[in-house]
């Protein structure tokens, strides 16, 4: 498939995203292709948009990128938590890169309908509620054909995963299953992949694998893990996975915050592309 670059290719696509989400806005909140797009970028997302009935759970999240050890860059953390009632509502909770540790988000987003296309993004220390587009929200979570590292409200570097280099970039996926085994009490199904792409203007060759476990009674990726030799290794896995239904108070928006329509801007930063990394926080600064 002759398609863009890879690097040129992850911008494009967030931004027809990003477009999309927010002409839906103005729309019916159905819209079959705008639905087929994001549950095929997305299907194994817990943002994704076909709601998952009668399958509640709580869990947590971690994503952890190890440079390469030549690179000189310390290894990055992120957690979240997510929650999802037998309804299909969402909720998730995000710690930014650099406060992981810290038991209380600082993003959160809530789906209060699964019929919703719009969700809200709540600011905690600011007591707001931002509606956005759910495209919007599902590329600022990760956990389906990309992961991703928050370092602010706004600001995200992201991972593509080998999976999605075929969407813009000239490059055969090698892509082999592994069977099915348990993981974090849950039953999963493993895939491999692998790639090899040219990258940039003098064209670096760029060898990435994955291996890849889901869940397909939860409908989400439990484990993931990417070798990369550009970047080093990115791992992401649930934990503490629980069946119980959550407090239907997770999913409403709390009565003491302001809701707007104001829609922050992503900025994102490309692991291939030190420059692109957000000013203030982000790799290797404090």
């Amino acid at each position: 498939m002759r398609t863009k670059p890879p690097v040129i290719g992850v911008v494009i696509a967030l931004s027809l995203l990003t477009a999309v989400s927010t002409g839906v806005l103005a729309q019916q909140p159905t819209i079959p292709e705008y639905v087929a797009e994001l549950t095929g970028a997305f299907g194994e997302g817990i943002l994704a948009p076909t709601p998952v009935l009668d399958a509640p759970f709580s869990a947590e999240a971690e994503t952890v990128w190890q440079p390469r050890v030549d690179s000189g860059k310390p290894k990055q953390r992120a957690t979240a938590r997510y929650y999802r009632d037998r309804e299909g509502r969402v909720r998730v909770e995000q710690m930014f890169v650099g406060v992981a540790s810290d038991q209380s988000p600082q993003r959160v987003i809530v789906l209060p309908d699964r019929q919703s296309l719009p969700v809200y993004l709540l600011d905690p220390a600011a007591r707001t509620a931002s509606k956005i587009p759910r495209g919007h929200a599902l590329m600022t979570v990760g956990g389906a054909n990309s992961l991703v590292m928050p370092f602010a409200m706004n600001r995200f570097i992201d991972f593509p995963l080998p999976q999605r280099l075929h969407w813009h970039s000239q490059v055969a996926i090698e892509q082999e299953p592994l069977g099915q085994r348990a993981m974090a009490g849950v039953q999963v199904a493993g895939t491999r992949f692998a790639a090899t792409w040219p990258f940039g203007p003098a064209a670096r060759v760029i060898q990435t694998t994955e291996e890849r476990w889901a869940s397909p009674e939860l409908k989400l990726v439990v484990y993931d893990r990417v070798e990369d030799s550009e970047i080093g290794s990115v791992e992401y896995r649930l934990t503490r996975i629980t069946r119980v239904e959550p407090t239907p108070a997770l999913f409403e928006v709390p009565a003491n915050y302001e809701v707007n329509d104001v829609i922050q801007p992503a900025l994102w930063g490309n692991p291939y592309l030190p420059e692109t990394w957000p000013a203030g926080r982000g790799p290797g600064r404090r």
